[in-house]
């Protein structure tokens, strides 16, 4: 996320899958046409932790994420260390990013 923080004058929004993941990059674009880019918003598909029954959006079908929301993901949740104690990005990393965007005080959509 640092990587897409520093190229965000590219893009509107990133998507982050897995490596078994099989996207349609037109229905996507159609799913966020509406949604303002430079607002912090995550959206994708919602699970339920079995612990908590907290919601997550799942990072094996993928997620997406505004420039607005990887800014302040990186400035306040990884550079201001905010999240530093939420963010893992091995396995279970989608609840750590989920633990991290409520910490933020965001919530994601899902589709």
């Amino acid at each position: 996320f640092v990587w897409a923080y520093k190229q965000r004058t590219e893009y509107d929004w990133v998507v982050k899958t897995d490596d078994d993941t099989f996207l349609l990059v037109e229905n996507l674009q159609k799913a966020v046409l509406t949604l303002d880019p430079d607002q912090p918003q995550a959206t994708g598909l919602h699970l339920r932790t079995w612990e908590t029954s907290s919601t997550y959006l799942n990072g094996g079908a993928g997620y997406v994420l505004s420039r607005g929301a990887v800014t302040r993901l990186v400035e306040e949740g990884i550079n201001g260390r905010v999240c530093s104690d939420h963010l893992n990005f091995g396995p279970g990393e989608d609840v750590n990013m989920a633990d991290c965007l409520t910490y933020l005080g965001w919530l994601s959509q899902g589709f």
